[in-house]
């Protein structure tokens, strides 16, 4: 269960922050693109050197992106705490253990009268 848990968490919050991402990319990547294209042409020189870009097109893309990870990431953070939420209440409504129940797996303990 914990393997199959875990692959689905990773899932799950991949899925999510790539959504938020991509969602955040198409809103910035219009701004990014005016704002380099009012830019100064040296800078965008040495961004296209930087970001390895080889056309302004592809250096918004990867600017955007950049400003956009943050929000995807934060997102899969805000769902992952839900799902630890959700998972502690589930746990805790239908655990039944019992005092005596806890901690028999332990050596039996010897009393010394002495």
């Amino acid at each position: 269960m914990q393997q199959v848990g875990g692959a689905l968490g990773l899932a799950i919050l991949g899925t999510v922050a790539s959504h938020a991402t991509t969602a955040h990319v198409e809103e910035i990547a219009p701004g990014v693109g005016r704002g380099l294209a009012e830019a100064d042409p040296s800078l965008i020189d040495q961004l296209m050197t930087a970001f390895n870009a080889t056309s302004l097109s592809d250096l918004v893309g990867q600017v955007s992106y950049l400003g956009a990870f943050t929000e995807g990431a934060t997102s899969a953070f805000l769902v992952g705490v839900f799902l630890m939420l959700t998972g502690s209440a589930v746990v805790w409504a239908f655990l039944d253990v019992k005092h005596e129940e806890l901690a028999t797996d332990g050596p039996e303990a010897q009393v010394h009268v002495g």
